[in-house]
């Protein structure tokens, strides 16, 4: 069994945050899969939070990029069709979650008792993730990192 992470650090607006809103860019999770159209477990979720804000985080995967139709900051919206093509899922991330340290916060989830099974696209070793905020948090541009714990057999 092989262990990959994959690290991704998003953009975030530096404005105030809503409950439901866009939370930064897409992640692209290159290499995120061992081959092609291939599957692995996700077997945690860490998120470093520089700014420690340890809101509340909702966490969504898909086998491609999905086309949003809003925008960082917004209300998070996804079409019905891309979210029935391409969607294989959603980890929350809870406030309680999170351990505060002096200067920033980090928590780490494990998706169920034996990691979240995914595949991918046809073709592709790359998954995608975009966050949806579930609380009123504010960032820096670079506050939070998102790191996917993968195995592979």
């Amino acid at each position: 069994m092989y262990h990959h992470v994959v690290e991704v650090t998003p953009t975030l607006d530096t404005s105030a945050y809503g409950s439901g809103d866009h939370l930064g860019t897409l992640m692209t999770l290159t290499g995120a899969l061992p081959s092609q159209g291939g599957g692995a477990r996700l077997e945690k979720i860490t998120i470093v939070d520089k700014a420690k804000q340890s809101a509340a985080i909702n966490v969504l995967l898909f086998t491609a990029s999905p086309t949003l139709t809003s925008v960082d900051n917004a209300a998070l919206d996804i079409s019905d069709s891309e979210m029935g093509d391409k969607c294989i899922g959603k980890i929350a991330v809870a406030a309680a979650d999170y351990v505060a340290l002096n200067a920033n916060s980090v928590a780490a989830v494990c998706p169920g008792t034996n990691g979240f099974p995914v595949k991918g696209a046809a073709g592709s070793t790359t998954l995608y993730a975009m966050l949806q905020s579930a609380g009123t948090p504010t960032y820096a541009a670079s506050s939070l990192v998102v790191k996917f714990h993968f195995t592979w057999d």
